[in-house]
């Protein structure tokens, strides 16, 4: 940290100018009070009080790359973004650096892997009102039908396949 620049990257919890983040990348807001932070390159996912201004640790071992699966206190990230809530206190995320879509139940404290690919997940989204979350990845859009947080049904559309037209989106 470069001393009296309150913009300068790295890992400190703290209030105000004190905490340090380094590239937050996603935002969520939990309740009126509480939004929770991607740290990309700190591989965590924090806290911020909106009434405090105290960023804390909420998953991940800040500054400790890692893949594991388990509670907050033990799950470990590699680049988190791309958070996005599939149903209250339920996010999802993408686990850049071992390529993977991992959900984040609030509820339950627990991290898991929902589903790993062998290329980047460029997008992630909840179709409204149904059980499907569509991601892309390098030429390809795919399908995930969420069944109590597991995959049960994978679907690639490949460019090559189907040629881009205006119209809706089916996958």
């Amino acid at each position: 940290m470069i001393a009296g620049n309150v913009t300068a990257p790295g890992y400190r919890e703290g209030v105000g100018d004190c905490a340090r983040f380094n590239t937050p990348y996603s935002i969520h807001h939990r309740n009126a009070t509480d939004l929770i932070v991607s740290d990309v390159e700190n591989n965590c996912i924090r806290t911020l009080s909106r009434l405090t201004n105290e960023t804390k640790r909420l998953v991940g071992l800040c500054e400790t790359l890692g893949n594991v699966d388990g509670s907050f206190g033990v799950a470990r990230l590699a680049f988190p973004e791309k958070m996005t809530e599939i149903e209250p206190n339920v996010l999802i995320f993408n686990d850049v650096r071992y390529k993977g879509i991992r959900l984040l139940d609030l509820g339950t404290e627990r991290v898991s892997t929902l589903r790993s690919f062998r290329e980047y997940v460029y997008g992630l989204a909840k179709r409204p009102n149904s059980q499907d979350l569509i991601f892309s990845l390098s030429g390809s859009l795919g399908k995930i039908n969420l069944c109590n947080g597991k995959a049960v049904c994978l679907t690639k559309v490949q460019y090559d396949e189907a040629p881009p037209h205006d119209g809706p989106l089916t996958v």
